[in-house]
Parts: structure tokens; C-alpha cells; sequence
């Protein structure tokens, strides 16, 4: 299945002509569309990430804490220096409404669980080949 992200409840997107709008409903111009479309892209992806399928007022906070999570787990991955907490924060109350087709959402423990695996087997893996390597010199 595609993963596919929706722009059409965000209130800044014309479902008409399929352009982003300004806050007085004109079209951005192509560059200006083109960019706001990779941010709504960019935040579909972060929902995947995190497990969630939709940005609403309510889920915000998880998101944040969920995305915080994952990048204290394998490093950072969208907080760097072009994207602090609050950018990101800012950014999704912007994109309130952008859903995705990720499926069913997972709870909080379930979030966890699936990075904890992950964790696991990228532990497994790397003791793995390393060991492999240390076998190979003697």
C-alpha cells in the first residue's frame, strides 16, 4: 500500500485547485506552494514516525512526545538546527487537519514497544556483524 497524506481539511489549502492559500484565501505562488506542500509532506512523514495518522488541537503534545522519544532512541532526526521544539510545535498547529493513511494509530505503549523491537534488533545486528569481524581476525 502507498502511504498517501491528505491536505484537504487544512485550512490553508484550496481542495479547488489543489494550491496552498494565504490566510485571506489568495494562491501562493508556485515556489511559495511548492514549499508549503514539502512542509505538509515533511509533517505526513513525522506522523509515520510517531505512529499516528492525523494532526489534531488534541494530539499535538503526543506527537511532540513521541517524535522526542524516537530521536532520544536513535539519534536525532527532526530536531537539528534548522528545527527546534517550538518551530516544530508552531508547524503542526499550522498543519492541524493534515491526515494520513497510516492506519490504525498505536497507543503510547504500543509507540514504545515497537521502538524498544526496533532498538533490539539494530543492537542484535550490529553485535552481530561486529562479532563476525573479531571471528574473521583471528
Amino acid at each position: 500500500m502507498t502511504f498517501n497524506i491528505y491536505y484537504k481539511d487544512l485550512k490553508h489549502f484550496d481542495e479547488k485547485t489543489n494550491k496552498f492559500t494565504t490566510s485571506d484565501g489568495l494562491a501562493l505562488i508556485e515556489k511559495e506552494n511548492n514549499a508549503e506542500r514539502k512542509q505538509a509532506n515533511d509533517l505526513g512523514w513525522l506522523l509515520m514516525y510517531c505512529s499516528m495518522d492525523e494532526i489534531t488541537q488534541d494530539n499535538i503534545e503526543e506527537i511532540l512526545f513521541r517524535m522526542n522519544f524516537h530521536d532520544k532512541v536513535h539519534g536525532s532526526a527532526f530536531l537539528n538546527g534548522d528545527n527546534s521544539l517550538a518551530q516544530v510545535r508552531r508547524k503542526l498547529i499550522e498543519f492541524i487537519g493534515l491526515r494520513t493513511n497510516f492506519g490504525k494509530e498505536h497507543t503510547r505503549h504500543r509507540f514504545i514497544v515497537n521502538v524498544a523491537r526496533t532498538l533490539a534488533s539494530d543492537v542484535g545486528y550490529k553485535l552481530t556483524k561486529d562479532l563476525c569481524n573479531i571471528n574473521k581476525v583471528q
